[in-house]
């Protein structure tokens, strides 16, 4: 009875989010959508609602959700021009204390002064101003703002330093010896903290939720999917280059599965290359800027990149959701990781290196259709010199596994020909000479 009750007190809120969602353009008579029922339609459209309001939640009813659906529309548009005024600010002041840590929220501060400034500081007088103005005025107009000066700390060339703490770390396996896969909890995630050293001492000046790497799934030299546990390495690194519209070179273990997706060419449905994953774009593994942490060579030799970026990422749920892992990586949002490096690359020595050509191809096969990539440049490359130092921490190891599993592991529920072959820098790779990055998103 309870249930029958809760199902009939859902039906209102259905039928509301629905007539909203429909107003809202994100659901029509295209959508194929069955009233009533959260089908792929109705995921579709919230998750198009959640994008365009900048909600990092998984696509169902949830309350940020909710409560960005129950405010009216001028409300939600005039939060929209408020993260645009934001970014720019943030840009034009080179400013990137944001409350994250202790030591205050310029961001917010500043923001609110531009915006009084404005005159911008409610939905109706926004709204007023946009309807004064057309469209092509708006490429012309420049607004000035007298901002408060920034922190004494700040200056061209700035004493910065990065932690990455991994917080809780589990490396037992997923699943349990009847196959069943469960979820590790963790109550400490993974953050990044930028920190400025002020009169000597380490200020923070920003903490992010970032991510580790986990259990995914990795293609052997076999041909077939197996578990593997990729690491988030640990100790002392530097980011040396920053790169600006990164391409993502997809390993020889990465399923072949996710180099390929569906697109309609000309009308006709097909499978290319995802070049959404590789990049460069929003959308790509290392979004739209990267750190590569790198441990520097010593003795004239060239530094030891394990492929493990500290980078933007459209992935924000691997991000924000409690059981959300990289393959090493180190992800942000993008519009994080954009502040990021705008800031340390406006407040340290760098040289521009400018765009590095790479002419990469490779071909593969997925079911029956060989496909063929290629990516003519790796990114807009920035040297950062002195680099940036980076101190990955260990986190706090829980479970009965204290050191990671190396080697592959077969997948439950999955029949495979033979034991797995070795694993790059396994033990057994190693005794027989093969070796290769064991971790990162590359």
């Amino acid at each position: 009875m309870k249930l029958i009750q809760k199902r009939a007190a859902e039906k209102p809120a259905m039928a509301a989010v629905e007539r909203r969602l429909a107003c809202e353009g994100m659901l029509g008579p295209k959508s194929h959508h069955t009233a009533g029922i959260y089908d792929d339609a109705m995921r579709r459209a919230v998750r198009a609602f959640q994008q365009k309001q900048m909600i990092y939640e998984a696509n169902y009813l949830k309350r940020l959700t909710v409560d960005a659906l129950a405010r009216p529309l001028l409300d939600n548009d005039y939060a929209s021009f408020m993260r645009a005024v934001r970014e720019r600010v943030v840009a034009a002041a080179s400013v990137l204390e944001d409350g994250s840590a202790k030591v205050g929220n310029l961001v917010d501060e500043y923001t609110k002064i531009a915006l009084d400034e404005l005159g911008l500081t409610d939905a109706a007088t926004t709204l007023a101003f946009f309807k004064r103005h057309a469209a092509v005025d708006f490429q012309r107009l420049r607004v000035g703002v007298k901002l408060p000066p920034r922190p004494a700390y700040y200056a061209d060339h700035m004493d910065l330093s990065i932690v990455v703490d991994r917080g809780d770390v589990w490396y037992d396996l997923p699943f349990d010896d009847k196959g069943n896969f469960h979820i590790f909890p963790r109550k400490k995630y993974p953050s990044l903290t930028i920190y400025a050293k002020v009169d000597g001492k380490l200020t923070a000046l920003a903490r992010w939720r970032t991510t580790v790497g986990g259990w995914r799934a990795d293609q052997a030299s076999d041909g077939y999917e197996y578990f593997r546990y990729k690491m988030s390495d640990v100790g002392p690194r530097v980011i040396r280059q920053v790169v600006s519209g990164p391409v993502w070179i997809a390993p020889a273990s990465t399923p072949i599965r996710e180099l390929v997706k569906p697109k309609t060419v000309n009308g006709k449905w097909m499978k290319v290359v995802n070049y959404d994953t590789l990049g460069p774009g929003y959308l790509s593994a290392y979004g739209l800027i990267a750190g590569y942490f790198v441990v520097p060579g010593q003795g004239g030799r060239p530094d030891w990149d394990n492929g493990v970026r500290a980078h933007g990422s459209a992935d924000y749920l691997s991000i924000n959701s409690s059981d959300g892992f990289s393959h090493g990586c180190h992800r942000l949002p993008n519009h994080i990781a954009i502040r990021l490096y705008s800031f340390i690359l406006q407040h340290r020595k760098k040289r521009v290196v400018g765009d590095s050509p790479m002419g990469f191809q490779r071909q593969f096969l997925w079911q029956d259709t060989a496909y063929e990539m290629r990516i003519p440049s790796r990114g807009y490359v920035y040297q950062l010199d002195p680099p940036v130092p980076v101190n990955v921490l260990e986190g706090n190891i829980m479970g009965d596994q204290k050191t990671p599993i190396l080697g592959y592991v077969p997948k439950p529920g999955v029949h495979y020909p033979g034991p797995p072959p070795p694993a790059p820098d396994s033990p057994e790779a190693k005794a027989g000479g093969a070796a290769g990055p064991a971790g990162g998103d590359e």
